[in-house]
């Protein structure tokens, strides 16, 4: 269970690896201004990605002060730099949301595991508690077949006096102690 758990972490870290690598490799779609945009509208990658975004914003107004001065190369390295600030903080923003979603899965599967360790001790306990009745009821079986089957609930009495019933005996009456004995007391 814990290799699996373990093994869809590590799917997840290659996979946002992967989307990294491929971001770096790609040729740039966007630019700074609209990255810029999109992650500042973002409530929750705002926060996480402020202080790149701070970056970029410093390199596009150094590469604007670079074309007012006509330093057109400069005004251009200025733009690279913001370009790859930009799609540094988008990067930052995607880990975090990997990171989120891996936490997330860990959690779950860890609730899964826990879930499965309390069904297997239900299980568990279920087929003890199914061996102790069973054992219970070869006893019990063992039992009948020792005593020998009763067909009735009276004892009949003998044949010769027709089957009437016998007056019970009478029970001696207990004798009084003698005086001066203890009766066996301690």
């Amino acid at each position: 269970m814990r290799k699996a758990v373990l093994g869809g972490v590590l799917a997840l870290s290659i996979s946002g690896a992967a989307l990294v690598v491929e971001r770096a490799l790609a040729a740039p779609s966007e630019s700074p201004e609209q990255i810029l945009s999109a992650l500042e509208r973002s409530p929750i990658d705002g926060p996480i990605t402020a202080d790149t975004r701070v970056r970029v914003k410093r390199a596009l107004q150094q590469a604007a002060t670079y074309r007012e001065k006509g330093d057109e190369a400069r005004a251009r390295l200025a733009e690279g730099l913001a370009q790859k600030l930009a799609n540094l903080a988008q990067d930052q923003a995607r880990t975090a949301r990997i990171e989120r979603a891996t936490e997330t899965s860990l959690r779950s599967a860890q609730d899964a595991g826990a879930t499965v360790d309390r069904e297997r001790a239900l299980v568990e306990e279920a087929l003890a508690q199914g061996g102790r009745l069973r054992a219970q009821l070869e006893g019990i079986s063992a039992e009948k077949k020792r005593e020998p089957e009763r067909t009735a609930t009276r004892v009949l009495s003998d044949v010769s006096d027709g089957g009437a019933p016998k007056a019970p005996k009478a029970v001696p009456a207990p004798t009084q102690p003698k005086a001066g004995r203890d009766g066996g007391a301690p």
